[in-house]
C-alpha cells in the first residue's frame, strides 16, 4: 500500500503538531499534500511574522512541564532517554529547557530494601533499578534519600523535628531531569512547521468525520475526511485524529479514553525566594504516594503543584499491588460533549469558588507543601520561606487529561478503517516530555502500517512500544 496522497491531521497539540513536522521532513510523503487543522488560529491576522499565539486553553499553554528520564517501565524509560537528549539540544535552546534535577519519592521501606506489597514506594524502586541500568554512571549517579529526614535536609528543610519511621518517605535524586517551558516549545515547534513550507494550516472546528456509504465506523466503513461545524468540507486519502480530548468525540467511542479536567495550582515567590532555590538547585519534587509533584521556580517565579492523572495513580498503586477502581464521579461521555467548555481549560476565576473534588485537589497541594515546609524554619541568610505552605495559590488553572486505563497512547490504524483513519491520542499525562522524538514514532506506525520501508523498521524499543499502543479491540460495548 503507497503512501496516501492527501492527509488531514487534526489537532496542533503535541500529538498532532510533532507528526505534521516528522512528515514534513520525511521523504516518504514528499508528494503528499498535508493539512494541519485546529480550531484555534496560532497566527491571526496582525500577529507579527514568525510568531504563533498560543491557544489559552489547551493543557500545554504552561510555564512548565516535567522532562524525566525516570520510568518504571522500561520502553517508555528508553524513549524518554532519546526524547531527554534532543531536548538538551535544539529543542530546549533559548531557555525552553532548563536542567534541573528531580526527587522520586514515596512512602514505605527502604530503596535498599526488597519491594514490599502495599507499598507506593514500589513504583520508585522500578524506576530505581531502570534508571540504574539507562545511567551511564549507574547507581553511583543516582543519590538515595532513605527518609523524610534526609530529603528534607536535601531541600535546606530544617529536619530536626521529623522522626525517621519504617514506614517513611523515601526517594532518590537523579540528575537526567528538567523541565521545559511548554507554552513557548509549541509556539516555536509550531514556526517549525511552517517554515519547512510542506504543510498547509487550516483553522475549522471538526464537527464529524465523513464516512463512505456509512454513517458511523462500526460498519467498517472507509473515512473520506472531515465536516466542520460550518458546513465545509474536507477531503483526503488519510484522516490522522489527534483532537486530545476531542478524540472520543469524533470517534464516537464512549471507552476508548477517560477525558476530564484537573487543577494545577501556582504559588507566587518573592525574588529572593527564587535567588535561594536556584542557587539550591531544588530539585523537581515528585510524591508518587500523595501523586502530587512540584516544580520552582519557573521562569515567572511561580512554585507549580500539579496531579498525577487518575491512570498516573493506578500504575502507583499497581506497582504496590493495590486494585484501583475507576475513577469515581464520571460522567456520561456523551453528556460531557454536549458541554460547550468541554475540553476547554485555562485560569480559574477564583472569586467563583470551586467544586467539591476542586476544593479536594488544592487540600491534597496544601497536604504535600506542610510535609515539606510547614514547621521547617527555612531560613537564608535571614530570610524565614517558611509561610509557603500556607500562602495563597496566586492563580489556578484547569488542564484536560485523556486517559487511557493502563497510561499506553493509542498511536494505530483504527481497525474498521482499511487504513484510512489513524488514531493518536491518550496522552495521559505524560505525552508531553516525548515531544522530540513521539512524530518520528507516529510517522514509523503510519508506514509500517502500509507495509512502506522507514528507518525504525529495525527499532526495538518501538516494536515493544507499538504494541501497547495498538488500538482497542473493537465490540459493541465501547462504541
Amino acid at each position: 500500500m503507497a503512501c496516501p496522497r492527501t492527509i488531514i491531521v487534526i489537532g496542533s497539540g503535541v500529538f498532532g503538531l510533532s507528526t505534521a513536522y516528522a512528515m514534513a521532513r520525511d521523504d516518504a510523503f514528499a508528494q503528499t499534500s498535508i493539512v494541519l487543522l485546529d480550531s484555534w488560529e496560532f497566527e491571526p491576522s496582525g500577529t507579527a511574522t514568525g510568531t504563533s499565539v498560543s491557544n489559552p486553553g489547551s493543557a500545554n499553554h504552561d510555564t512548565s512541564r516535567i522532562i524525566r528520564s525516570e520510568y518504571p517501565h522500561g520502553p517508555y524509560a528508553v524513549l524518554a532517554k532519546n526524547a531527554h537528549a534532543q531536548w538538551r539540544g535544539l529543542w530546549g535552546e533559548n531557555g525552553r529547557y532548563v536542567e534541573r534535577r528531580l526527587l522520586l519519592s514515596a512512602q514505605g521501606s527502604s530503596l535498599r530494601n526488597p519491594k514490599v506489597s502495599g507499598e507506593t514506594v514500589n513504583y520508585v524502586k522500578n524506576a530505581y533499578e531502570l534508571s540504574s541500568q539507562l545511567s551511564s554512571g549507574g547507581k553511583s549517579n543516582l543519590q538515595v534519600l532513605d527518609s523524610l529526614h534526609q530529603i528534607r535536609t536535601e531541600l535546606g528543610l530544617s529536619a530536626s523535628a521529623v522522626q525517621k519511621t519504617e514506614k517513611d518517605l523515601r526517594g532518590y535524586i537523579s540528575q537526567d531531569a528538567g523541565w521545559a517551558d511548554s507554552g513557548a516549545t509549541m509556539r516555536w515547534l509550531r514556526q517549525k512547521v511552517l517554515q519547512t513550507g510542506r504543510i498547509r494550516i487550516q483553522t475549522g472546528n471538526v464537527q464529524s468525520l465523513i464516512y463512505v456509504d456509512a454513517t458511523t465506523l462500526r460498519q467498517n466503513s472507509v473515512v473520506r475526511g472531515v465536516r466542520l461545524d460550518n458546513g465545509h468540507e474536507l477531503f483526503a486519502d488519510l484522516t490522522i485524529v489527534a483532537a486530545g480530548s476531542h478524540t472520543p468525540r469524533l470517534l464516537e467511542m464512549d471507552t476508548l479514553c477517560d477525558v476530564y479536567s484537573e487543577l494545577v495550582a501556582y504559588i507566587q515567590l518573592y525574588p529572593e525566594e527564587c535567588l535561594h532555590f536556584r542557587q539550591l538547585d531544588l530539585p523537581i519534587i515528585v510524591n508518587a504516594d500523595r501523586c502530587v509533584f512540584a516544580i520552582a521556580p519557573d521562569r515567572e517565579g511561580f512554585l507549580k503543584l500539579g496531579k498525577f492523572s487518575h491512570s498516573g495513580l493506578v500504575d502507583v498503586r499497581q506497582c504496590a499491588g493495590v486494585t484501583v477502581g475507576p475513577r469515581p464521579n464520571r460522567l456520561p461521555p456523551r453528556e460531557q460533549w454536549s458541554d460547550p467548555h468541554f475540553g476547554w481549560g485555562g485560569e480559574i476565576d477564583l472569586s467563583k469558588g470551586l467544586d467539591e473534588r476542586g476544593q479536594q485537589t488544592l487540600a491534597d497541594y496544601r497536604a504535600f507543601l506542610d510535609e515539606l515546609f510547614v514547621s521547617s524554619g527555612v531560613e537564608s541568610e535571614g530570610k524565614s520561606f517558611g509561610n509557603i505552605a500556607r500562602r495563597p495559590f496566586t492563580k489556578i488553572r484547569r488542564c484536560w487529561y485523556t486517559d487511557t486505563p493502563a497510561t499506553d497512547f493509542v498511536i494505530d490504524y483504527h481497525p474498521a478503517s482499511a487504513c484510512t483513519l489513524f488514531v493518536a491520542s491518550g496522552g495521559s499525562d505524560h505525552a508531553f516530555k516525548f515531544l522530540p522524538v513521539i512524530g518520528e514514532k507516529i510517522v514509523a506506525i503510519v508506514l509500517q502500517g502500509r507495509g512502506v520501508p522507514c528507518d525504525s523498521d529495525d527499532d526495538a524499543n518501538l516494536t515493544v512500544l507499538r504494541e501497547a499502543w495498538r488500538f482497542p479491540r473493537i465490540s459493541s460495548s465501547n462504541l
